[in-house]
């Protein structure tokens, strides 16, 4: 009996080994391919920002929030440069007029000359494109760093860019490549006769190379689940039916992501409430005002009574919190879709939750629990969080 015991206490280790790999090679494969892409830089037309062959860590545009100026964002244009993605910086967005006097090398943003302290060099190449020019209704200006060695907005090619031809905004350097000075001094020691020895490091170029690669794929996917993506259980049943209890998350991590809106389901920790992490829907945000009639279990937001097709049941539920509450400045009112087996905002210990104490916003079922009553896990609930 008890060696059937042991056997089993085996079984279900290797099991829990086995279901947490299988979760965190397909969160890291949802990630890399819904949220996250990595990006090589092509040329110096970024210098001296960045140089040819870094490589980035670029959030998806749908994820990164609104672009503005300033951004450096990875671009893809069918007929523009064979279309391969592009990296340049932001400079105007929607409805903003630019100009540039090619002779003094200035740009100017509605009548206003840019402080462009990341820039190589004045502006001085002329690409073709007639000037001033308002940027169109959901279109964006952009300009590499290294103005005069640079294909971008000036060309008539190219133009503004609709942000729909947008990849993904770079976030982070995961990897530098040469800078045009070291790869200068690699031509000149060719050609001062050292071609034999060249020949002699390939191999060893070539292993370098490949670990080079290892160690920053390495390195990007810390990167990513420490800075971008967490991968999150739920624990207990307070957000069925949406979620249930074991569910894997994949988590947007709340410095990418700030801009909390009714409806989005996130992820919290207050340790004077509870320790470990709890999962909540956001209900109202801040300055608007909730309301609760316990009674006919209807809750309601600015005088309107939510339409709430996402609860398990209506909320009667009553857990000391004092209605009708304005939310503060910077914080939100979260609550459980199990609206009677929830501790939320309408629990005083709780409240109304400052929004730093959110670790990120849930976008991905990465892996489903069983469900509560039937005791069934359904992988057709894999997707995305509405």
């Amino acid at each position: 009996m008890i060696v059937e015991e042991t056997k089993a206490q085996a079984d279900q280790g290797w099991y829990s080994w086995l279901r947490t790999l299988v979760c965190v090679v397909l969160a890291t494969v949802l990630v890399f391919t819904l949220v996250i892409r990595v990006v090589r830089v092509e040329k110096q037309s970024m210098r001296e920002t960045l140089q040819n062959g870094d490589i980035l860590l670029t959030v998806n545009r749908h994820l990164a929030g609104e672009l503005k100026a300033g951004d450096i964002v990875v671009v893809k244009k069918e007929y523009f440069e064979d279309g391969k993605p592009i990296v340049k910086r932001i400079i105007a967005t929607e409805g903003q007029t630019v100009d540039i006097d090619f002779d003094e090398g200035v740009v100017y943003v509605d009548g206003q000359a840019l402080e462009e302290d990341y820039i190589r060099e004045p502006t001085y190449l002329d690409e073709g494109l007639a000037f001033p020019i308002t940027v169109p209704e959901g279109c964006i200006f952009l300009l590499g760093d290294n103005r005069n060695n640079s294909m971008d907005s000036r060309d008539p090619s190219l133009g503004p860019v609709d942000i729909r031809c947008v990849i993904g905004k770079a976030v982070a350097l995961v990897f530098p490549g040469k800078s045009a000075e070291t790869e200068k001094r690699t031509v000149r020691s060719r050609t001062m006769g050292e071609k034999q020895q060249e020949e002699k490091r390939e191999n060893g170029r070539e292993l370098y190379e490949w670990v080079q690669a290892l160690v920053g794929s390495v390195l990007v996917v810390v990167l990513v689940f420490t800075f971008v993506i967490r991968l999150i259980g739920v624990d207990g049943h307070s957000m069925v039916p949406t979620l249930q209890d074991g569910d894997r998350l994949l988590v947007l991590n709340s410095m990418l992501y700030d801009d909390y809106k009714y409806g989005d389901i996130v992820v919290l920790r207050k340790e004077t409430f509870l320790e470990e992490p709890i999962v909540k829907r956001v209900i109202a945000t801040e300055g608007q005002t909730v309301d609760i009639d316990f009674d006919e279990g209807v809750v309601y937001v600015d005088g309107r009574a939510l339409e709430e097709d996402y609860i398990n049941e209506r909320t009667y539920l009553e857990e000391g919190t004092e209605f009708p509450l304005t939310v503060p400045e910077g914080s939100i009112f979260v609550m459980g879709d199990n609206r009677n087996r929830s501790s939320d905002s309408r629990d005083s210990r709780l409240g109304t939750v400052d929004a730093r104490y959110v670790i990120g916003k849930a976008v991905f079922m990465a892996f489903p629990g069983a469900d509560e009553v039937t005791g069934k896990k359904d992988l057709k609930r894999i997707g995305v969080i509405a």
